[in-house]
C-alpha cells in the first residue's frame, strides 16, 4: 500500500491536465466541426479517464496506508471525513467523464465512420458533451481543491503530518 500511496501524488496530475484540456477542445469543436479535432479530443479524453481510474486506485491505496499509520491520531476522524469528500468528488468526476467518453465515442463512430447522415439527435450530442464536460471540469476542480487542502493544509501524505 505504501507504493500506491507514493504513486498517487505523481499519477494524479496527468488526468487533471488531460481532463482539463478536453472541455476546451470540445468548445472549439462546436465551432469548427473538424474530424481530426474530434478524434484527437477523444484520445485525450480516453487517456484522461484511464489515468483517473488509476489515480482513484492509487488514492484508495494511499488512504488505506494513511489509515494504518494514523488511526490513533486525534485528527484522524475529521481528516477521514475530508478524504471521504475528496474521494466522492473523484468518483463523480470519473463517472461523468466515463459517460462523456461513451457519448463521444458513439458520436464519432456514427458521424465520421459511417458516412451516412446521422439522425437529428446526433447533431446535439456535441453540445450535450460540452455541458457535461463543464460539469466534469467543476467536479475535477473540487476534487483537486479538496486533495490540495489535504496535502497543503493538513500535510496528509507528507512527512509533515503529525
Amino acid at each position: 500500500m505504501e507504493f500506491l500511496a507514493q504513486l498517487h501524488t505523481t499519477v494524479i496530475h496527468y488526468p487533471i491536465a488531460l481532463l482539463s484540456i478536453y472541455p476546451i477542445l470540445m468548445v472549439i469543436y462546436l465551432f469548427y466541426k473538424n474530424e481530426h479535432l474530434a478524434k484527437g479530443s477523444l484520445i485525450i479524453l480516453a487517456v484522461g479517464v484511464i489515468g483517473a481510474f488509476f489515480a482513484l486506485l492509487t488514492g484508495n491505496g494511499a488512504f488505506q496506508h494513511f489509515a494504518e499509520l494514523n488511526k490513533q491520531s486525534p485528527q484522524f476522524q475529521s481528516l477521514s471525513d475530508l478524504i471521504s469528500v475528496h474521494q466522492s468528488f473523484a468518483t463523480w468526476t470519473i463517472m461523468i467523464f466515463s459517460v462523456i467518453l461513451i457519448l463521444h465515442f458513439t458520436y464519432l463512430v456514427r458521424t465520421y465512420m459511417k458516412k451516412s447522415e446521422p439522425p437529428k439527435f446526433f447533431t446535439n450530442i456535441p453540445k450535450i458533451i460540452v455541458i457535461l464536460a463543464l460539469v466534469g471540469l467543476f467536479l475535477l476542480y473540487q476534487t483537486g481543491s479538496h486533495g490540495g487542502k489535504l496535502v497543503y493544509q493538513y500535510g496528509v501524505g507528507t512527512v509533515n503530518f503529525k
